[in-house]
């Protein structure tokens, strides 16, 4: 049931059918999916299918009421801190604090993650260049939308993940914007072999770019149910 690579390595997730909770709306209900090392994989579905949910379960921002999933081969109930160190996040809304420049956004990240104070700093310039992030500007509104995410992107990346999420990645990006964004997503699999897991809620953003190697979908909240396309591991 895991996705495996040439190498027949197992891919980075799996999320396995969930039993029904006794009372109320499921959010997520009955995903099994998988995804190989270094794909980029599209999971599509309309608002309130569950997505975002899914997401934070897999992040372990949310524990799950019942099934297994695992990331990177790390069980993300039981191996959680295992599953962070190996994972960047860029969510729906851009974590930025209204004070701190771009530059020091990244340079708090850093010693976060713990980076030595030497690496932080060589980190923090690298990224600001490759993404285009103002270094000056704080993370108020006098930022604009795009670059919120490409900062918000940057700060995903300090620490060097081998798997990144983004949810909802180009929401309230202008075309340009999303197409630097799909740019820089593409270059990330293809040379640095990062395995890209991404959210949207309509197929034209992923599918019409040339990145999305990998896609399933969840038709709707209250089956939430993910279909991985045919020929794909399973």
């Amino acid at each position: 049931m895991y996705a495996t690579n040439r190498a027949g390595r197992r891919g980075h997730r799996r999320k396995r059918a969930r039993t029904p909770v006794p009372q109320g709306p499921r959010a997520v209900d009955g995903i099994d999916l998988s995804v190989s090392y270094g794909e980029i994989y599209g999971f599509l579905g309309p608002n309130g299918a569950g997505k975002s949910t899914t997401v934070h379960m897999l992040t372990t921002l949310l524990p799950p009421t019942s099934g297994q999933a695992s990331v990177a081969g790390f069980d993300i109930v039981h191996q959680g801190r295992q599953v962070r160190t190996v994972i960047g996040a860029a969510l729906q809304e851009a974590a930025l604090d209204p004070i701190l420049t771009g530059r020091e956004h990244l340079l708090l990240q850093a010693t976060l993650q713990g980076l030595p104070k030497p690496k932080r700093v060589q980190r923090a310039d690298e990224l600001l260049t490759r993404s285009g992030s103002p270094k000056r500007q704080t993370g108020d509104q006098r930022l604009l939308g795009c670059m919120k995410r490409r900062l918000d992107l940057a700060l995903a990346l300090v620490h060097g993940p081998r798997i990144l999420f983004l949810d909802e990645p180009t929401t309230g990006l202008d075309l340009q914007s999303r197409t630097a964004l799909w740019e820089e997503v593409a270059r990330l699999a293809r040379e640095e072999g990062i395995t890209v897991f991404l959210t949207t809620s309509t197929s034209r953003r992923p599918m019409r770019s040339p990145i999305a190697s990998g896609s399933s979908t969840t038709p709707h909240r209250r089956r939430g149910h993910a279909r991985a396309p045919e020929g794909r591991n399973r």
